[in-house]
């Protein structure tokens, strides 16, 4: 079984994006202080897990393909991530 979903429709979409611990590192580098960062981190997850479960309840059907979901992952992850207004940008 795969880890990080379930067909079972009883129990809600247990999907991750993985990687928390790399992307706080990132902001941490890119210049939030690490408590920001982990505050940042868990509000960027929250919102991107909350976008994958629309996702997935939309279904495959809402997609043209494979890339066309990921193109849309990313620019709302980009998003997500603009809008922290990190040092720099």
């Amino acid at each position: 079984t795969n880890p990080y979903w379930s067909s079972d429709p009883k129990r809600k979409a247990d999907l991750s994006m993985g990687f928390r611990r790399r992307f706080v590192e990132s902001l941490e580098a890119e210049g939030l202080a690490p408590g920001e960062a982990e505050q940042a981190t868990e509000v960027i997850y929250s919102k991107m897990s909350g976008w994958l479960r629309t996702a997935s309840a939309l279904g495959v059907d809402e997609f043209t393909g494979a890339d066309d979901f990921v193109e849309l992952f990313q620019r709302r992850l980009t998003t997500e991530i603009q809008k922290l207004g990190l040092p720099g940008e």
